[in-house]
């Protein structure tokens, strides 16, 4: 079980455009902040200039950078290589499972500095190292298309993920 997991983990980097979509919901997509806080709301550490929060999930170390080193994307409609991910990587993700995260739904905000909204011209990218037969994810990458890498301009992103049953979330909100 162990192999097979080692294999469904390295090769776990999704290309899913259906998966990763704008908001319907008029007050997410017009507003660059993250949700009210609840009761079950734990504010996740993060690097400065970085806010993060979790229902229902506890994370361990979290590093947020900018990725431009991505040369290939098949659903990008822009030559290969030109875009800037940011990347976000969570290790020792706990109360959530490998297939839950991947069966759960993911969103992505982008605002200029002016505060618009601008369309995701690339597909999310994701990377899940776990165990099947654990309840948490040892590793977790995630690649959000946000800019042409010759765009020096400031982005605001807002990235969510939300379990099937809209018990457990993550919200990571930046400027970059």
């Amino acid at each position: 079980m162990r192999i097979y997991s080692a294999y469904l983990g390295f090769f776990t980097l999704l290309f899913s455009a259906g998966a990763y979509a704008q908001s319907t919901n008029p007050a997410m997509a017009s507003t660059p902040f993250l949700p009210a806080k609840t009761a079950t709301t734990v504010t996740l550490k993060m690097p400065a200039g970085i806010a993060g929060q979790a229902n229902g999930i506890k994370t361990g170390n979290i590093l947020v950078s900018v990725d431009t080193t991505i040369q290939s994307n098949p659903r990008n409609p822009l030559p290969n290589g030109k875009m800037a991910y940011l990347s976000i990587d969570m290790m020792n993700v706990t109360g959530i499972s490998q297939l839950e995260f991947a069966s759960g739904k993911q969103f992505a905000w982008i605002f200029d500095k002016a505060g618009k909204p601008v369309p995701p011209t690339a597909a999310l990218l994701k990377s899940i190292r776990a165990d099947m037969e654990k309840n948490s994810i040892d590793e977790l990458i995630l690649k959000i298309p946000y800019r042409l890498k010759t765009d020096k301009n400031i982005y605001t992103i807002h990235y969510r993920w939300e379990s099937p049953d809209k018990s457990k979330n993550i919200d990571f909100l930046t400027s970059k």
